[in-house]
C-alpha cells in the first residue's frame, strides 16, 4: 500500500474522533438549553412533570445524552481520506500538498473516476503512472529542457510521501471548536449542578408506600355522613392529590389544611347557628336548640311540634300574629348563611324551608318543615357530629404523621386562614356582641328588648347598649 495512503488512513481516524468529540461537545451544549428548561419547571411547578423526570439529576443526565446521541451520529457519518488530506494540511501548514497528491492519485486531471482514459485520437500510446490509477498520453516528442508530465508527478507525489512520513498524526492539532465548545459544556454543568441543589418549591416527593397508606386512613371519611359535605368533599380532594404520582410534600400539606380548614369551618359555622337560633324570642326554638345539641332527638320533636301547635294555635291559646311570624322567619334566615358557610347544605335547606313554611301562615304545611328542622338540628348540631369531626381530625394527623409531616391541627384551626384562637374567625364579633341579629329584637313579639351584652360593659351603659343593638 502506497505510504501516503497508510499516513493518510491513520490521519483520517484520528480526525474522525476529534470531529465526533466536536459534535458531542455541540450536542451536549444543544442539551443543555432543554436541560435549563426542565431545571426551572422542576423547581417551580414539579408536580407537572412525571416522577422520573422530577428528580434533580435529571436535567444533568440530558448532557452526557446529548454529547452521547451527537457523537454517535457524527461517528455513523465517518470521514473520507480528502477531508483527512485537508486537515492534516491545514494542521501541519504543508500548503494542501497531501490533498493535491490524492487528487493526482486519484485520477482527477484528465482521467475518469474509476474507469481508463479515453484512448488518443492522435494515435499516441497510453502509459500507466507510477501509483497505477494514472495513466497520461505518452507524448511522440519531447522539448528539450521541459520535464515530462509524468516526472511533475513523481515529483509531486514523492514530495508529499516525504511529507506525510515526517507526520504524527495524534500530535496534529485537528481540533477547530473543541476547546470554546468545551468551555461552554463545563459552564453549562456547573450551572446545572447549583441549580439541582435548589429545592423544587413544592418540597421533597412523599413516599409512595406512606401516601398510599395515608389516602386509605382517609377514604373512609369521605363516606361518613356524620360529616358535612363541605368536609368530605376536602377530604376527596385530599385523598385524589395523594394517589397522584409524583405528589409533592406541598401537594400532601395543602390538601391536608384543606381538610383541617373545612373541619374547622363546619364547626364554627354549627356554633354560629346555635348561637343565632339561640337567640330567637320564642322559647320553642331555643328548647329546640338545646335538646339538639345535647343530642336529644326525641326532645328537639317534641319542641318542634309545640313550636307547630303555638303556630296554629293549639292547646286553648292564640295563633302567632303575622309580625311574631314575621320575626321567627328572620330568625331562621338569619342562621342560614352560617349554615352554608360551614357546609351544612342540609342543615341550610331545612332552615330556609322552615322560614318560608312559617311566613306562608299555613299553619298545617308549617308543621312538616318544622319537624324536619328538629330531625336536621340533631344530626348537624347534636355531639354526634363534633365526635366525627373531633375523630376525622384524628384521622388526618396519623395520616400527615405517616408521611412525615406535623400534626397541625391545633394551628389550623385555630390560625389557618384569618382564623382567631379558639377558631374564632379574625375580626368576628363575640357572641354577646352579635345583638344585631333580627331575633334579638323583641320576647315573645311584646316587644322586651333580649340584648346579650357583654359583662365587660359598666351596669350604667348597659341600657345604652340594648337601645344601639336592640332597637
Amino acid at each position: 500500500m502506497d505510504p501516503l495512503i497508510t499516513v493518510l488512513r491513520r490521519v483520517r481516524r484520528r480526525l474522525l474522533a476529534v470531529r465526533a468529540a466536536e459534535a458531542g461537545l455541540g450536542g451536549a451544549l444543544a442539551a443543555a438549553v432543554p436541560a435549563l428548561v426542565l431545571t426551572g419547571v422542576r423547581i417551580a411547578v414539579p408536580r407537572v412533570l412525571p416522577a422520573a423526570l422530577a428528580h434533580p439529576a435529571a436535567a444533568l443526565a440530558l448532557l452526557p445524552c446529548g454529547f452521547l446521541a451527537a457523537c454517535l451520529v457524527r461517528l455513523t457519518a465517518g470521514a473520507s481520506l480528502r477531508q483527512a488530506a485537508r486537515a492534516a494540511d491545514r494542521a501541519a501548514r504543508l500548503d494542501d500538498r497531501l490533498a493535491t497528491a490524492l487528487e493526482v492519485m486519484h485520477g482527477r486531471q484528465g482521467v475518469r473516476r474509476g474507469g481508463s482514459p479515453h484512448p488518443p485520437r492522435d494515435g499516441s500510446r497510453v502509459y500507466p503512472s507510477a501509483v497505477g490509477t494514472e495513466t497520461h498520453r505518452a507524448q511522440p516528442e519531447r522539448e528539450p529542457g521541459r520535464g515530462s508530465l509524468l516526472d511533475l508527478r513523481r515529483r509531486l507525489l514523492a514530495d508529499a510521501r516525504r511529507a506525510a512520513g515526517r507526520l504524527r498524526p495524534r500530535a496534529l492539532p485537528l481540533a477547530r471548536t473543541a476547546g470554546r465548545r468545551g468551555r461552554l459544556a463545563l459552564a453549562a454543568g456547573v450551572v446545572l449542578a447549583g441549580l439541582a441543589l435548589v429545592p423544587s418549591l413544592a418540597g421533597p416527593p412523599v413516599d409512595r408506600p406512606a401516601a398510599d397508606r395515608a389516602a386509605r386512613a382517609l377514604e373512609p371519611l369521605a363516606e361518613a355522613d356524620a360529616l358535612a359535605p363541605a368536609v368530605r368533599q376536602a377530604v376527596r380532594r385530599a385523598v385524589a392529590d395523594l394517589r397522584r404520582a409524583g405528589v409533592r410534600q406541598q401537594d400532601a400539606e395543602q390538601g391536608t389544611r384543606a381538610v383541617y380548614r373545612a373541619t374547622a369551618g363546619a364547626r364554627r359555622a354549627r356554633e354560629r347557628v346555635e348561637r343565632t337560633l339561640a337567640a330567637a324570642d320564642v322559647d320553642e326554638v331555643r328548647e329546640m336548640v338545646r335538646a339538639a345539641g345535647a343530642g336529644d332527638a326525641a326532645g328537639a320533636e317534641a319542641a318542634a311540634g309545640d313550636l307547630a301547635d303555638r303556630l296554629a294555635g293549639g292547646a286553648g291559646g292564640a295563633p302567632m300574629g303575622p309580625a311574631g311570624r314575621e320575626r321567627l322567619g328572620d330568625t331562621l334566615d338569619s342562621a342560614v348563611p352560617r349554615a352554608r358557610e360551614g357546609g351544612l347544605a342540609d342543615l341550610e335547606r331545612a332552615l330556609a324551608d322552615a322560614a318560608r313554611a312559617v311566613r306562608s301562615g299555613d299553619t298545617e304545611q308549617a308543621a312538616d318543615p318544622i319537624r324536619l328542622l328538629a330531625k336536621t338540628m340533631v344530626q348537624a348540631l347534636g355531639p354526634g357530629n363534633e365526635s366525627a369531626v373531633a375523630a376525622a381530625v384524628e384521622t388526618l394527623d396519623r395520616a400527615r404523621r405517616a408521611m412525615g409531616l406535623s400534626a397541625a391541627s391545633d394551628v389550623a384551626l385555630a390560625g389557618g386562614e384569618g382564623d382567631g384562637a379558639g377558631g374564632q374567625t379574625a375580626g368576628e364579633e363575640r357572641p354577646e356582641a352579635s345583638a344585631a341579629s333580627p331575633g334579638d329584637a323583641t320576647v315573645g313579639g311584646e316587644g322586651v328588648p333580649v340584648t346579650a351584652v357583654p359583662d365587660a360593659v359598666r351596669p350604667e351603659d348597659r341600657d345604652v347598649v340594648r337601645r344601639y343593638f336592640g332597637g
